[in-house]
């Protein structure tokens, strides 16, 4: 894995590159042998502040704030500045997303009128 200042993370996600910061880290998670999700964490695997899944080619930000540092480090890892390409969940949809090792299982509600809504786990 390779070391890196912070200040040059956002090119290792942006190419989905293992990658050590300072209290910042990007790895891919493997599901049955396959790349399933790369995911960045801020400060450990508490706080996972971006998350692509491989099979949808989607890209997961974590809309929750932490502390300066944290927001810095989503800063510095911007996967896109298109901000429509990214979905935002909170922490622990996050941490559902990384524990399934995909969005398997977790729905989007109707966006009938327009709004985003947040994910819901399925029963």
């Amino acid at each position: 894995m390779a070391k890196i200042a912070n200040r040059d993370a956002r090119e290792y996600v942006q190419h989905k590159q293992e990658f050590e910061g300072s209290n910042l880290y990007g790895e891919i998670l493997c599901s049955q042998g396959l790349p399933a999700i790369y995911v960045v964490y801020s400060y450990g695997t508490h706080f996972p502040i971006y998350i692509y899944e491989y099979l949808t080619e989607s890209w997961y930000g974590n809309n929750d704030k932490r502390s300066r540092s944290t927001t810095k480090h989503q800063a510095q890892c911007l996967p896109t500045y298109d901000n429509d390409a990214i979905t935002w969940l909170s922490t622990n949809d996050m941490k559902e997303v990384v524990f399934r090792r995909g969005i398997t299982g977790i729905v989007r509600a109707p966006e009938s009128d327009g709004r985003r809504y947040p994910y819901r786990r399925t029963a």
